[in-house]
């Protein structure tokens, strides 16, 4: 009996894991992670703080229209580096 009990619940743990698994990976697929150093007009890097950034993506290299945009108001930027 406890054996039995055993199984069933190394199942049901596992089917839970696998459920909850499926749902975070749709999650995450539909955002992106972008990181990158934010310089100034000479090249070095901006001073620690917050920043506004927008980001788009165009249909093409240069020219075109944006697909997509969107903007953070408070980015944190640590040594000219930053993740959104």
């Amino acid at each position: 009996m406890f054996c039995r009990m055993k199984t069933y619940l190394q199942t049901l743990t596992l089917f839970i894991i696998l459920v909850f698994g499926v749902q975070l990976v749709s999650v995450d697929a539909q955002q992106l992670a972008f990181q990158g150093v934010l310089r100034d007009q000479t090249g070095r890097s901006v001073a620690d703080g917050s920043y506004t950034m927008t980001f788009k993506l165009y249909t093409a290299q240069t020219g075109g229209s944006a697909l997509w945009t969107e903007t953070h108001p408070e980015v944190q930027v640590k040594q000219g580096v930053y993740i959104v």
